[in-house]
């Protein structure tokens, strides 16, 4: 019996496959964490890419949004801000004209604890937070439609300033190829029409783009943010699985975000001897809710056979609570979604948009779930196989005398399967 370790829900838990079943497990690669974080931004800070310092950009009467991503994702935002702070406060800009954007996309608000958490507790009393959904219509500002006709609608505070700074990580992302750089504006710090439009014209592009790097939605969102609301400087950090800072890039929202890219992919990306009939995978550190977990679906489809079975694992603890209508949405046929997308008359566009790129994932392969917060019934709805447990997967799923027929992903939310061909 084969004995593997996975991450879930804060703890590691055992799992245990017969003898001859298991072809493979993949597993982070194990490269060297940054032990010096403060020393890494400061340097990152002092020779950017492709951009001036922030201190050099930065004029005494600008007024700052520092925009951030939210508690879902890992970046060690406490630890950045103030090395980004005194450079600004070098500058000349008082703490007043200072403000920070927590770029929700379509995920709640972030709760006063939550906000601690995030920036640290003295820079959550001595600055601005703007911590505001993306259906907060007086907090929009509509700029006109661009030229894709996605309705260019920008938080107020982000498209007022002066300068505008964006903290976050760069990950491995199922339609934008990777995370990081212009993501933090779009769907970052746009308002909920114009979220939906830009996944609505993401739904069309074929094939899994996880990993790519010049993937269409990826030039899309970078082209948005040029014309409408320039991002002037980032700071991005690829992460370990386990939250620890593996590098670090600033400077142009662009060319620094290709640069960490290059060390994502050498980080995330794993090589795999084949596709297998049964691809497990652990949706950390992806947990919070199905909506984040599914990332992992499109990390197993890589590395599935045609007609293979792709199973998350997933505590999920806030369920389908965040897109309610994701769960209905994938019972639905793809035809179907298209034209309640195209006549607008799809109450949550952004989870119609989602479903059609995953039913275009399920014409290759059958997914599963095993979650305590998606109930048998739930996954049936959702035309997705339920399972009790991963044992309970393998037994259903493979058949009689197969041998090197299954593979586990263990962190399958940043996880790139690269296989040999």
């Amino acid at each position: 019996m084969a004995t593997i370790q996975i991450p879930y829900d804060n703890i590691s838990q055992s799992v245990n496959i017969p003898d001859g079943l298991l072809g493979e497990t993949v597993v982070p690669n194990q490269l060297l964490e940054h032990k010096d974080l403060s020393q890494l931004i400061e340097t990152q800070l002092s020779c950017p890419v492709d951009s001036l310092p922030l201190e050099e950009i930065a004029l005494p009467n600008h007024t700052v949004s520092i925009i951030i991503d939210d508690i879902s994702r890992p970046t060690p935002t406490a630890d950045i801000l103030p090395q980004v702070l005194t450079r600004l406060i070098k500058a000349g800009i008082t703490r007043k004209n200072i403000s920070i954007i927590i770029a929700l996309g379509s995920h709640r608000p972030l709760s006063n604890s939550e906000i601690i958490s995030k920036v640290g507790a003295d820079i959550s009393c001595d600055y601005h937070i703007v911590n505001v959904s993306c259906d907060s219509e007086e907090n929009m500002n509509f700029i006109g439609n661009t030229p894709d006709g996605i309705p260019a609608e920008i938080n107020k505070w982000v498209l007022e300033a002066d300068l505008r700074i964006g903290i976050g990580a760069i990950n491995p992302h199922m339609d934008a190829g990777f995370s990081g750089g212009a993501k933090i504006i779009l769907p970052g710090v746009c308002s909920c029409r114009t979220i939906n439009a830009f996944h609505a014209a993401s739904a069309n592009i074929p094939g899994n783009q996880l990993g790519n790097p010049e993937a269409p939605t990826r030039l899309t969102l970078e082209n948005f943010v040029a014309q409408n609301v320039p991002l002037d400087f980032i700071i991005n950090v690829i992460l370990h699985p386990n939250g620890k800072v593996y590098q670090c890039v600033a400077g142009h929202f662009i060319a620094a975000q290709r640069r960490g890219v290059e060390y994502a992919q050498s980080l995330y990306g794993v090589k795999v001897k084949k596709r297998y009939p049964l691809v497990i995978v652990n949706s950390y550190p992806f947990e919070m809710d199905f909506w984040q977990c599914t990332k992992a679906f499109w990390s197993g489809e890589l590395m599935a056979s045609d007609g293979g079975m792709v199973v998350i694992v997933s505590p999920c603890p806030e369920g389908t609570a965040i897109h309610p209508l994701w769960e209905e949405y994938l019972a639905w046929k793809t035809d179907d979604l298209k034209a309640i997308l195209k006549s607008g008359q799809a109450e949550d566009p952004n989870a119609c948009a989602f479903a059609i790129m995953f039913n275009r994932l399920r014409q290759r392969v059958r997914f599963g779930v095993i979650s305590p917060a998606i109930s048998k019934n739930q996954a049936k709805r959702m035309k997705l196989a339920h399972f009790n447990s991963i044992e309970h997967a393998v037994k259903v799923s493979v058949a009689p005398g197969a041998k090197d027929a299954v593979s586990i992903i263990t962190h399958g939310g940043t996880t790139m399967p690269m296989l040999p061909y």
